[in-house]
């Protein structure tokens, strides 16, 4: 099962599970996120860093209210990889990622999903 948590603060209702035979990829993309500005002075620039899995065509829907959506859809200015959902979709935010343990676990536990970084 791949478990993809929102908010540590509401971890029950955030969170949405993802078999493992219904993954086709997971993939890892950075979105930039527009600048605030004052005037011509540039206050602050993210560069925020996302984790999605893609699921296969077919798979049955998942639980959470807008798991089955495109990210697109959910939040037009969000960049996405195509296939991958708003609920399997998650900011990697107060937390790092070390993609060689991702990619060790996925071997691991889930040889036929595919692991791809954009960056």
């Amino acid at each position: 099962m791949a478990p993809m948590s929102r908010s540590p603060l509401r971890y029950n209702s955030t969170t949405c599970v993802s078999p493992w035979p219904d993954a086709d990829a997971v993939t890892v993309w950075k979105r930039d996120v527009p600048s605030l500005r004052l005037g011509p002075i540039r206050l602050v620039r993210l560069r925020l860093r996302y984790a999605g899995v893609r699921r296969k065509t077919g798979a049955a829907p998942l639980a959470a209210r807008v798991a089955n959506v495109p990210v697109g859809d959910c939040a037009p200015e969000a960049v996405a990889p195509p296939g991958v959902l708003a609920g399997t979709a998650r900011v990697i935010s107060a937390w790092r990622l070390d993609d060689g343990r991702l990619a060790a676990a996925l071997s691991a536990f889930a040889p036929h999903v595919k692991m791809s970084i954009l960056d």
